[in-house]
């Protein structure tokens, strides 16, 4: 301890305001804790990346451009529009919907009498922790301690972002005019979402990426409606590409044909996310991570007792939804409650259009471990509903196993697959068979249809298809 290091007890102190951090601290509160909630942009960024700059803006951002893309291409069905896309306006309807998600969240921890202080935290010993802000630093000593620090965009060294002419993805939901090119540098999810939504608002998009398959996790035939959807969009896509550098705007890079030319406007860099584990002291904590900078926990989410770590902090996919499962596990643990993360049936899900989400094991991970299984394939041209929004690209997955008599995972490769994919993991969760869900009444015409088309075919009772 400094001269002058005086520390004030603190019960429970969760590092972070994102979605794991915020409802660990509303879960511990409920659970009797005092609970002192830092946040290093304060409450107003309450929320995280995830509220202000990722999933929410994203997702406004992306039925935008399916709401223009549908009216472009809409008449065939009785509507014949001439638009106009208005990206400023949509910022003021963006920060509107982002400032009142906030505003709830604060009002939740105000009832729920969390203390949330502004200021960037950081160990200085392993039941310590230290808080600057404003040049000022308080010190509090915790009894118990959540880590949900999230993680940042990944840099290029070859395209450093400037804020202007080359962006990271929330710069490039930021943008108060549409850029007559883009181009997208990297091939995971985030910049698909990215690239798809401005192809549809009408923007020229140029994907360029390594040797990585874009997508990076999916199974390659859930993209064939994806791929076959970017060139409608008139996406060029560069596979096995490396970016050079860029001159104003022309993006230079390596392809096995030779060098390419990228006329661009606005370049989005989007290569993945970091951990923020590097900056907040965790060598004083002892609190060891691996060369990608994750931290290790058990099925409490706990680093050791009286601290747990949630969120992308840890290792798996980054997703706001797997936070706010391990938040609700790391506060009942860290309180005595028994509790266990279990993510056999975290689903993902992938805002493209089609959608693509998956829940629970692919054909390939049940093979690999040993399952005898079933694979059922229903297609969307044979569903009504799809017929009706101009969308017969795409089929629901059941993967089943046979021996066991129950589902095992889903692919859904559909409009709204971010939502129907919730019922399969309800199914997995109940070790439910494909005669289970065949046996739920689905309303007509729904997509929901699908998959209970799915299970019919995998309960040997296929009605829809020869």
């Amino acid at each position: 301890m400094v001269v002058g290091e005086i520390a004030e007890a603190a019960d429970f102190i969760v590092i972070g305001g994102g979605p794991g951090g915020y409802m660990a601290a509303l879960r511990a509160a409920q659970l009797g804790a005092d609970v002192l909630l830092v946040e290093r942009g304060g409450p107003p960024y309450l929320g995280g990346t995830c509220l202000h700059v990722g999933c929410i803006p994203s997702k406004s951002l992306i039925e935008l451009s399916r709401l223009c893309q549908s009216a472009r291409t809409s008449a065939h069905r009785g509507l014949v529009a001439d638009l106009v896309v208005d990206l400023a306006a949509f910022q003021q309807h963006r920060d509107d919907v982002v400032k009142r998600l906030c505003r709830g969240i604060s009002a939740l921890l105000r009832r729920r009498r969390v203390r949330v202080i502004t200021g960037e935290a950081f160990f200085n010993r392993p039941d310590r922790i230290a808080v600057r802000h404003d040049n000022q630093v308080s010190f509090f000593d915790f009894h118990r301690a959540v880590i949900a620090t999230g993680s940042r965009a990944r840099q290029s060294d070859v395209l450093p972002v400037d804020g202007t002419r080359t962006l990271d993805s929330s710069g490039a939901l930021a943008l108060t005019s549409l850029p007559p090119r883009l181009s997208v540098v990297g091939g995971d999810y985030i910049g698909m979402e990215i690239a798809t939504a401005f192809a549809a608002l009408g923007s020229v998009v140029t994907v360029l990426h390594d040797g990585t398959p874009l997508f990076p996790g999916i199974d390659a035939d859930l993209l064939s409606p994806v791929h076959r959807r970017l060139e409608r969009l008139g996406v060029t896509v560069l596979p096995d590409s490396t970016v050079c550098g860029r001159d104003d705007d022309v993006l230079h890079a390596r392809t096995p044909k030779g060098a390419v030319e990228v006329g661009t406007d606005v370049t989005v860099v989007s290569l993945g996310r970091q951990p923020n584990t590097d900056e907040i002291g965790l060598h004083l904590a002892d609190v060891a991570v691996d060369t990608d900078g994750f931290i290790s926990t058990d099925t409490q989410c706990l680093v050791r007792p009286g601290l747990a770590a949630v969120g992308d902090v840890t290792q798996g996919p980054a997703l706001a939804h797997k936070a706010y499962a391990q938040a609700l596990v790391a506060a009942e643990s860290l309180c005595g409650r028994p509790a266990s993360f279990q993510p056999y049936a975290i689903p993902v899900a992938i805002f493209t259009d089609p959608e693509i989400a998956s829940v629970g094991m692919t054909a390939e991970q049940a093979r690999d471990a040993g399952a005898g299984i079933q694979v059922v394939n229903f297609p969307l041209s044979a569903l009504g509903r799809a017929a009706t929004v101009n969308a017969s690209d795409g089929f629901c997955r059941l993967v089943v196993d046979q021996e066991q008599d129950r589902i095992l995972g889903a692919q859904i490769v559909a409009p709204q697959a971010s939502d129907l994919i919730a019922e399969v993991g309800l199914a997995i969760e109940m070790a439910a068979s494909p005669h289970d869900l065949a046996a739920t009444v689905h309303a007509h015409p729904t997509m929901s249809e699908g998959l209970y088309e799915a299970a019919s075919l995998a309960a040997g009772v296929p009605l829809h298809v020869p």
